[in-house]
């Protein structure tokens, strides 16, 4: 072609690579990470493709690690994603962690 941007096949360059899935390399440090981010992300994932009038539940083994997760999962949304992005409660009986979409829910894609 003549000096025209005809060529619509060309290939975007980034300054980074490829995206690859990998295992999640251990933290060090003094940081504390709380046993419940896998959790956090997974919900905050599974929110995306979730109904507004529906939740997602998360059965645990009883009351206090329902109530613990329940706990740690609200404060870290809140600082990720600020408040009323989701809710989040549990239950006794069965032991169970609820997460859904919050009054100030926005999807993050």
């Amino acid at each position: 072609m003549n000096g025209s941007s005809g060529n619509h096949d060309a290939v975007k360059v980034t300054p980074w690579g490829p995206a690859q899935e990998v295992e999640r390399p251990v933290r060090g440090g003094a940081r504390r990470t709380s046993k419940y981010v896998d959790l956090v992300t997974d919900a905050v994932l599974r929110l995306e493709k979730t109904d507004d009038d529906r939740a997602i539940m998360y059965p645990f083994p009883d009351r206090k690690a329902a109530r613990s997760a329940a706990s740690s999962v609200r404060k870290r949304i809140e600082r990720r994603l600020g408040k009323g992005f989701a809710s989040v409660s549990f239950r006794t009986n069965p032991p169970a962690l609820y997460v859904m979409r919050g009054p100030n829910y926005q999807n993050t894609k």
